[in-house]
């Protein structure tokens, strides 16, 4: 889950058709996992069922409400939501994406890559950020000229040593018990005192820059790092 904490106006149809454009390069993210005989696979999702930008009204209840709901198996695996304060200023994207497809860095570049196709839209327009897109596939990924293969690495479960697969079953049934029993809380806190130095200055992307807005990725305890009010949330 990647919280992304924003101040000032935000172009939520340019989002939603960046967001559209980021699933429709990598195919990945509009799939769903499948049984496939004794073993699964990932199904690549029908137009209509594709994951699209959800957009709400709301603060730290729909933050929360997020935190605790699961992406289903035989669901997108990946969703995206923005939540905008009453009054427009201040907004939280937060994009889920399933581990099977993405690890820690790859989700950090998917966000970047998000911030990438909405700052093109909003700067250049829908025609502009298609081309980009065209041009960027051909640099990176020229087409083969035959079909392939995908190779795919050896998967993490054939490395492992064997195990029993009722003692396995218990311990996950065991495990989902204890995590449905012990949802997300978001935690008020107070910073005490005052700092005399000044403080570095906020990175802000170009696109947040041209529309008003200014974006903060979570530190590592989970809540933006930007604290600009006392008792801000944070997760725990």
């Amino acid at each position: 889950m990647l919280p992304c904490a924003l101040r000032g106006p935000v172009d939520a149809a340019a989002l939603a058709r960046a967001f559209d454009t980021v699933t429709a390069e990598q195919p990945t993210l509009r799939t769903r996992i499948v049984q496939d005989g004794a073993g699964y696979a990932l199904e690549l999702l029908e137009e209509a069922e594709r994951p699209r930008l959800t957009v709400r009204t709301g603060g730290d209840e729909v933050y929360q409400e997020e935190l605790n709901t699961p992406l289903p198996v035989g669901t997108p695996l990946t969703r995206a939501l923005l939540a905008s304060e009453p009054g427009g200023d201040r907004h939280l994207l937060v994009v889920s994406v399933d581990h099977t497809v993405t690890d820690g860095h790859s989700a950090i570049a998917l966000l970047k890559t998000l911030w990438d196709r909405y700052r093109t839209l909003v700067e250049d327009g829908d025609a502009a950020a298609g081309a980009a897109v065209a041009a960027e596939a051909v640099t990176e990924a020229p087409p083969p000229t035959a079909p392939e293969q995908p190779v795919w690495p050896t998967p993490v479960s054939e490395l492992l040593p064997p195990v029993d697969e009722a003692e396995t079953a218990a311990y996950l049934r065991r495990r989902l018990a204890e995590t449905e029993g012990r949802s997300v809380e978001l935690l008020p806190y107070e910073r005490r005192g005052r700092r005399t130095r000044r403080r570095p200055a906020r990175r802000t992307s170009t696109a947040s820059r041209r529309a008003g807005c200014s974006w903060t990725p979570t530190g590592p305890n989970g809540c933006a790092s930007r604290r600009v009010r006392r008792a801000s949330p944070c997760t725990a």
